[in-house]
């Protein structure tokens, strides 16, 4: 088992302190769980960054295909109409019509 420095440092104390084999079992039992909690602990630190990442990845997908979506419009407003601009690029007849009063 891996453990903490103050976890350690208790150990030592413990076993200075001339503690019963009951006392320093229950010492240990107590380590144990600390120890169980602390690597809990990272793992859902970890599980939870993961996750952040994938979500803000996703979204940064999503923000990238809308970006294009109304670079393709902005270039399409010329030479088509609202109608043929919504349908080729997937936006709303009211979002073509906001980029061509802008």
């Amino acid at each position: 088992m891996n453990l903490v420095p103050e976890i350690k440092q208790a150990f030592e104390f413990a076993k200075q302190g001339n503690l019963t084999r009951e006392e320093l079992d229950e010492f240990e039992h107590q380590a144990i769980f600390i120890h169980d909690q602390r690597n809990i602990a990272i793992k859902s630190l970890k599980q939870g960054l993961k996750q952040g990442l994938e979500q803000g990845l996703e979204q940064g997908l999503e923000q990238g295909r809308r970006e294009a979506k109304l670079e393709m419009a902005k270039q399409l407003l010329a030479l088509l109409d609202d109608d043929a601009i919504s349908r080729a690029t997937g936006l709303s007849l009211q979002e073509v019509a906001n980029l061509r009063s802008q």
